[in-house]
């Protein structure tokens, strides 16, 4: 099993839309990592806090980060913090194939990446 981190990413309030995150954003994230957005893993919501970062949210997906992003209750909570802390970071911790490339997903589910999200949990606390 292999992550690779990216981020963070910043996400400003123009970023979201009622219905997703903006396409805006994933280009801006595409730019350092192209097929990101398609990748899966785990993902966390962020404040820059003096010099480090604060976690305000851990996630996985088996789908992609941009679909993950995108639904209600993950845009509705992203409105809520961009609007009490102003801009956000996104970090990606995307899980890689043996080749090195994003892995994409399938919705099957994955034990190492439930296993990952529990331990970022456990570490944000």
């Amino acid at each position: 099993m292999r992550f690779e981190i990216h981020g963070p990413h910043r996400l400003e309030p123009n970023d979201l839309t009622n219905t997703k995150v903006s396409t805006r954003y994933w280009n801006k994230v595409e730019e350092t990592a192209p097929g990101l957005r398609s990748a899966y893993g785990c993902y966390v919501f962020a404040k820059m806090n003096a010099g480090n970062f604060k976690p305000w949210y851990v996630g996985k997906t088996d789908i992609s980060f941009e679909q993950e992003c995108s639904t209600i209750h993950k845009l509705l909570f992203l409105k809520e913090l961009i609007e009490k802390n102003g801009e956000t970071d996104v970090i990606f911790i995307a899980k890689m194939t043996p080749s090195g490339r994003f892995a994409t997903g399938n919705g099957n589910g994955h034990a190492d990446i439930a296993f990952l999200e529990r331990m970022l949990i456990g570490i944000a606390t």
